[in-house]
C-alpha cells in the first residue's frame, strides 16, 4: 500500500521548548523531598499512627527517624543529579539551530526562513556570496590538476 505525499505531511508541530528552567524544577523536586522528611519526623515525634489511626503506642525513636531521613536525602541527591543531567542535556539540545535537511531553511520561532533571510534578520546586513580561503585553495588546486579536454573535431 503506497502512501501519498499528503499522508506524509507533518500534522503536529514539534514539541514546545523547555519552559521551566532547571533551577525551578530542582526547587520543586527539593520541596517534595523536604515535605517527605517533615512527614517522617512529624510521624515519629507526634505519633500520628497512635493518635489518629489507633495504632500501637511506641516510644519516639530518633535514631530510626534519622536513618530514614538520611535514606531520603540520599535518594533526593541521586534524583536531583539525574534531573540536572537530563535538563542540562535538554537545554543543550534545544540550543541547536534547526535546519531543514532538504532545503537548508532555518527554523526561527514557528517560521522557516532561508539562510539569507535568517542572517539578514540576525545581523541587519544583506548577505553576499563569496568563497572561503579553503574552498578557493581547493578550487585552484582542482583547476590546475585537471587535464584539458580535447575537442574531437579539431584535435586541440
Amino acid at each position: 500500500m503506497k502512501k501519498s505525499l499528503e499522508n506524509l505531511a507533518i500534522e503536529e508541530p514539534p514539541p514546545p521548548r523547555m519552559s521551566m528552567p532547571a533551577n525551578r524544577a530542582l526547587l520543586w523536586h527539593g520541596l517534595g523531598f523536604f515535605t517527605i522528611v517533615i512527614v517522617l519526623w512529624s510521624a515519629e515525634l507526634f505519633s500520628f499512627l497512635y493518635n489518629y489511626f489507633g495504632g500501637d503506642w511506641r516510644e519516639v525513636d530518633v535514631a530510626d527517624a534519622a536513618t530514614r531521613t538520611v535514606v531520603v536525602v540520599f535518594i533526593w541527591i541521586f534524583f536531583a543529579r539525574k534531573i540536572h543531567q537530563v535538563l542540562s542535556r535538554l537545554t543543550y539540545l534545544e540550543s541547536f539551530m534547526h535546519f531543514c535537511s532538504w532545503c537548508n531553511k532555518v527554523e526561527k520561532g514557528s517560521k522557516w526562513l532561508t539562510l539569507e533571510e535568517h542572517f539578514t534578520q540576525q545581523t541587519g546586513k544583506r548577505p553576499s556570496h563569496g568563497m572561503c580561503p579553503d574552498c578557493a585553495h581547493k578550487f585552484i588546486k582542482d583547476a590546475v590538476t585537471e587535464e584539458p579536454v580535447q575537442d574531437s573535431t579539431t584535435g586541440i
